[in-house]
């Protein structure tokens, strides 16, 4: 089965840390605790929250205890992040101040 090219890039196994880690600053930021307050309730060191975060040494034990922790399903962790809202390309509109000439022309400045 061939997957179609967004799907292909939301699936994609490189991402799959840095997803985990990113959920992982959603949960926390979620729970309003700073890295350290995380660290504390959590029973880890500091430096392993900013590189679990950051999406390195990750491993399934780990990911299944944080879930846990953070009250989610496990593959909650896995899920890549929602899509946002994508920039028009170009120059933004720019915004009128006040009202514009009659007949639609700008006057030259």
């Amino acid at each position: 089965m061939v997957m179609p090219p967004r799907q292909r890039a939301r699936a994609n196994p490189e991402r799959v840390p840095q997803t985990v880690g990113h959920n992982l600053t959603r949960l926390r930021q979620r729970e309003g605790w700073t890295q350290a307050e995380a660290a504390e309730a959590l029973g880890l060191s500091v430096r392993e929250i900013q590189r679990l975060e950051a999406g390195a040494n990750i491993t399934i034990l780990r990911t299944a205890r944080l879930a846990y922790a953070y009250g989610v399903p496990t593959a909650a962790l896995f899920e890549p992040p929602r899509a946002r809202i994508r920039r028009q390309p170009g120059r933004p509109r720019k915004r009128w101040q006040g009202e514009r000439p009659r007949g639609g022309r700008l006057a030259p400045f």
